[in-house]
């Protein structure tokens, strides 16, 4: 796994994610709205892809229903990072099929890529024993990145 799409409407915030996936080896690409997001999915092709829920022209739910309907992309892990506080919507992402879930508000750019590692780690896993091995050795990074930003 080498690629993420951020699908983000504050530029600041795209910058910083992008900069931190790259500096980890990975290519980025970003979108301001949703339909750009839409767009990209199909160019860029990324292997994950990071997603705020309230952005503009089509919002974060209905991209997670778009990739969950498409034969190529129903698997790719999408990783919500939003600052919404309404239940219903995070609800809705997590039955529209996101992979997880993440507050703006208590993570980190460090956090969040512990969490794209551990994708990283699913997908390139060839066993259920390497993918369960390359779990069990990040729940402790991610535990101690969450208690880092309480």
């Amino acid at each position: 796994m080498k690629r993420i799409l951020i699908i983000e409407d504050d530029p600041l915030i795209s910058k910083v994610y992008s900069s931190k996936y790259e500096s980890a080896g990975f290519d980025t690409a970003t979108a301001a709205d949703g339909q750009e997001g839409l767009d990209k999915l199909k160019s860029f092709k990324p292997d994950l892809v990071h997603l705020d829920l309230t952005i503009p022209k089509v919002n974060g739910v209905d991209i997670i229903r778009h990739i969950r309907s498409q034969p190529e992309t129903v698997s790719l892990p999408v990783v919500v990072l939003s600052n919404t506080y309404q239940n219903r919507l995070v609800k809705g992402a997590l039955d529209a099929g996101a992979s997880e879930c993440v507050s703006k508000a208590t993570s980190t750019p460090k956090m969040m890529l512990a969490v794209v590692e551990k994708y990283r780690a699913l997908l390139t896993s060839r066993t259920i024993e390497e993918t369960n091995e390359a779990l069990t050795a990040l729940e402790p990074k991610i535990e101690a990145l969450r208690k880092e930003a309480a």
